[in-house]
């Protein structure tokens, strides 16, 4: 699941490097402002996945789910002793 999280902001910035490649190699297409403003779109506005605009959800929330309880295990074990 984070996997996909983390794949689709890195695919949309490859299809809008495709997309400008494509609008240069045949600028006489048909669709050259779509094409243009679609292209510049993906590059520019990065695509991601938040939990209420908090937490990013990819790889880095993977880590500080696993740090978080290693911190609160480590707590128990000092309360307990």
């Amino acid at each position: 699941m984070v996997y996909s999280w983390d794949s689709i902001p890195q695919t949309a910035h490859k299809t809008g490097l495709f997309l400008h490649k494509f609008w240069n190699e045949f600028p006489e297409n048909g669709c050259d402002e779509e094409i243009d403003s679609i292209s510049l779109h993906l590059l520019q506005n990065r695509i991601k996945f938040t939990v209420c605009k908090f937490v990013e959800l990819n790889w880095s929330l993977i880590h500080l789910i696993i740090q978080t309880t290693a911190m609160y295990l480590v707590w128990l074990i000092q309360l307990k002793s």
